[in-house]
């Protein structure tokens, strides 16, 4: 018979079990088996950052915006919210989120913008956390990634892209991005700002 080697490994089995460590709330989430966690995120959490926390210190207020240098908290925060919308509505079908801290946006459009200085939403970032239709958003720099954050563009939104023309950082309109959109990371032509029109 098997019963006593069935029985031993349900033993083996029930102690590892009871021996393993208690996980925190939050970090259920980011050990579940059956969804693939985003690098960016991975990465942000390696270095202790809170990706569904407020963005790290070392970020630098500029106008309207915040920016982050490579290498800095605050640059892999940013990345990892590339990838936390989709990895939420992951876990969210999964029904894996009941232990899940969501950050909510508040006011104005319920959109949030990052540009990027490198293809694929790498380098050094610009972040609006929030924006206001109409208004132009715009760094002094070129970018050319940009993460669309929070959730899409809805039908009938349009994002207008613009670039440097004299010293109008926004003298140059150069293409659109038209609604309705998912949350993700484009690749650009130079860029310095941004209108978002409803």
């Amino acid at each position: 018979m098997h019963f006593p080697t069935t029985f031993a490994s349900l033993a083996l089995l029930a102690s590892a079990v009871l021996a393993a460590p208690a996980v925190a709330d939050r970090d259920v989430a980011l050990i579940t088996p059956e969804i693939a966690v985003p690098e960016s995120i991975k990465a942000a959490t390696d270095l202790g950052i809170d990706v569904w926390g407020k963005l790290p210190d070392d970020a630098v207020k500029v106008g309207d915006h915040w920016e982050a240098e490579v290498g800095t908290l605050a640059n892999a925060w940013l990345r990892a919210q590339v990838d936390l919308d989709n990895y939420e509505a992951a876990l969210e079908a999964a029904n894996a989120t009941t232990h899940i801290e969501r950050r909510q946006a508040s006011g104005w459009a319920n959109i949030g913008f990052t540009l990027w200085t490198q293809d694929g939403c790498s380098g050094q970032a610009a972040w609006w956390d929030n924006v206001q239709y109409g208004w132009s958003n715009y760094v002094t720099t070129n970018y050319y990634g940009l993460a669309i954050r929070y959730r899409g563009l809805r039908s009938g939104e349009r994002l207008e892209l613009r670039r440097v023309s004299g010293s109008d950082w926004c003298g140059s309109y150069w293409g659109v991005i038209n609604g309705p959109t998912g949350t993700s990371c484009y690749n650009l032509a130079a860029t310095n700002c941004l209108r978002l029109y409803g």
